[in-house]
């Protein structure tokens, strides 16, 4: 019982620890790192967090959009904003808005087609999981933790990445609706300097210029 009591107040720590680090993330890389971290997805190669085009509810979304990498030997990740369509890869339909897909032997389980999924999978890859970004009952992406040997998560370690994920999901929506206002910003600044330019021109070079 002490040896239990003693391995829950960790698992709590940990958990209370990596929720602190998701909460004030400052970015999307620094949410995915929070989450990583803090979990047993620090066990797999890489970790990629995707947004879908359009929530994922009756309708399927069009493209899953990379948003996020990390890497468990530390190389610079791949660029994020990589668009990957759906439909171009079946097994993304056994994922589901309310469970993990979880998969600890890629080559021998028949939801996986590797040869039609080798775009979006590792080479050699053996293990795979994906958890739903969930807020407001709405799916709006995933979390996929790719591994090239074996991994096999237990109930305990399913629960915690679900309780971070949890949060990490209204994060990553915040984090993309500010991200998203700076830029309608930022193009109403140049539209506005672009105008300005426009109204002072006192002759068609400078229009053109403009």
């Amino acid at each position: 019982l002490v040896e239990q009591t003693q391995l829950a107040l960790s698992e709590t720590a940990a958990l209370y620890q990596g929720s602190e680090r998701v909460i004030n993330a400052r970015d999307m890389d620094d949410l995915l790192s929070a989450v990583v971290s803090s979990s047993a997805l620090s066990m797999f190669n890489a970790v990629y967090l995707y947004f879908f085009d359009n929530p994922w509810d009756i309708q399927i979304p069009d493209w899953m959009i990379l948003e996020a990498v990390w890497l468990k030997n530390g190389e610079p990740p791949e660029a994020a904003r990589v668009r990957y369509r759906i439909k171009d890869y079946p097994f993304l339909h056994h994922m589901t808005i309310d469970n993990p897909f979880i998969a600890n032997d890629v080559v021998n389980d028949s939801r996986i087609d590797l040869n039609s999924s080798r775009g979006f999978l590792e080479p050699n890859l053996h293990s795979l999981v994906a958890f739903p970004l969930v807020v407001g009952g709405q799916w709006i992406g995933a979390i996929f933790g790719q591994s090239l040997a074996r991994v096999s998560l237990t109930t305990d370690d399913t629960r915690q990445i679900g309780a971070l994920i949890d949060q990490a999901s209204t994060v990553a929506q915040n984090l993309r609706l500010i991200d998203q206002t700076q830029q309608a910003l930022s193009e109403t600044e140049t539209l506005y300097a672009i105008i300005s330019k426009l109204n002072a021109a006192q002759d068609y070079d400078t229009i053109l210029q403009a």
